[in-house]
């Protein structure tokens, strides 16, 4: 009689089949996970969230920009009195002087880009969400599949072995172990379901109606992506990068102007004044034009610039710090990325032999040439092998989708393209 082991060992050696064959659909599992970023961008709440918080800011920026507005100032004296009635009207616009006015311009055009930059952030940070909830239903999918088959395989086992106690071949206790066996079993499906359902629900949460992954998903997809370069882009940390650059040029922009317009801004002020004749006097109507300049002196102002020099201090430091994050961020995706294939590599062999290990375990135990515990030991390595690589393929998948959401480089991982367009 074969030991369980050794028998696993010859089985692998002389396997031919392959479980869990890559499906030949396409472009589905891509094609799938585009169309659930589509929906999410399309229609979670974030969405609508970020883009609200930055026209929050862009209004906010413009309106601080501009050097104020407009006022009007009405008097009237000897109300009362019609022959000493002296009326006074004088209209007021503040204005930036040339230099002021153009760290004002560089203000908002700096918010423009930090605004676009922006936007494909928050659109790579909801599409990062869905490829994990989406990547966790495939996984989940797959342990279901996996939980079905080990119950299905145990029920045939367990007929076979009821059978053989019927006729006297095995004791009772072996049986009731095999029952054991399928108690555990069932109870494995059912909480490999109870995952799948907190799956679904989690993608339906940011892309309701997006197109749900089978059991064979992660396969797919990673086959299609085998031979796609994954350092590609890496060099370049793409929107999370120019989005650090566009926020520290729109500190450095508002420093300056803030500095340059300290003490406020100047004023023009148009009057005219109305004086009633008086007595043997004649009245009068007269123009005048009054431009105010206010002197940048004083502790306020001192103030005011080193509050601006200090807020632009920090904000070169907080760009410092999330460049080194988004670093540190993109090399532990990357080693991720090298392990979970690294590791995919050594067992896909003997990963493509287990079909062919399984049927012939499981032709020894009706031949009876192995026990019952033999049989649920070496099930029980195949489908330890099987959940290794499951779960290696989603590791692998899961840091793709890391590498892309930080890069931005649609090769490296399916993602539809980084703007509004789709949406409008």
């Amino acid at each position: 009689m074969f030991a369980a082991r050794s028998w696993i060992g010859l089985a692998l050696a002389a396997g031919t089949v392959v479980a869990f064959v890559a499906p030949s659909h396409g472009s589905g599992p891509q094609d799938s996970l585009r169309e659930a970023v589509r929906l999410a961008w399309a229609s979670a709440p974030i969405a609508a969230e970020s883009a609200a918080g930055i026209a929050v800011r862009r209004h906010d920026v413009e309106a601080s920009s501009r050097a104020g507005a407009p006022g009007v100032e009405l008097q009237a004296e000897g109300i009362w009195e019609r022959a000493n009635a002296t009326r006074y009207l004088r209209v007021t616009q503040p204005f930036w002087m040339p230099g002021q006015a153009a760290t004002a311009r560089r203000w908002r055009d700096e918010l423009r880009e930090w605004g676009a930059a922006s936007e494909t952030v928050w659109r790579l940070e909801l599409a990062r969400a869905v490829h994990e909830a989406w990547l966790t239903l495939a996984l989940r999918e797959g342990q279901v599949s996996l939980a079905a088959t080990r119950l299905t395989r145990l029920e045939n086992a367990l007929a076979l072995h009821r059978k053989r106690h019927e006729l006297g071949e095995v004791a009772g206790t072996s049986v009731t172990q095999l029952e054991l066996a399928w108690v555990g079993a069932q109870r494995g499906l059912d909480r490999a379901e109870v995952d799948r359902a907190a799956a679904v629900a989690r993608l339906d949460a940011l892309a309701r109606g997006a197109p749900r992954p089978d059991g064979s998903a992660l396969i797919g997809l990673l086959a299609e992506l085998e031979t796609t370069d994954a350092r590609r882009g890496l060099s370049d940390a793409g929107p999370w990068a120019r989005m650090s650059a566009a926020g520290l040029a729109l500190s450095e922009a508002r420093a300056e102007h803030t500095r340059r317009s300290a003490a406020g801004a100047p004023a023009l002020a148009l009057e005219w004044e109305s004086v009633p004749e008086l007595g043997s006097e004649p009245g009068l109507d007269a123009l005048g034009l009054t431009v105010s300049l206010p002197l940048p002196l004083g502790r306020a102002v001192r103030a005011t610039k080193a509050r601006a020099s200090a807020e632009l201090d920090a904000a070169r430091a907080m760009a410092r710090r999330e460049q080194r994050a988004l670093a540190a961020e993109l090399s532990a995706a990357m080693a991720a990325l090298e392990r979970a294939s690294e590791r995919l590599r050594s067992l896909e062999n003997y990963g493509a032999r287990l079909d062919g290990a399984e049927e012939a375990l499981v032709r020894q135990f009706r031949l009876g040439e192995t026990s019952y515990l033999e049989y649920i030991d070496g099930v029980d390595r195949l489908d330890a092998m099987r959940d290794a690589l499951l779960d290696l393929r989603h590791e692998a998948l899961d840091a793709r989708s890391r590498i892309v959401c930080l890069t931005g480089d649609t090769k490296l991982f399916p993602l539809p393209t980084l703007s509004a367009e789709d949406d409008r």
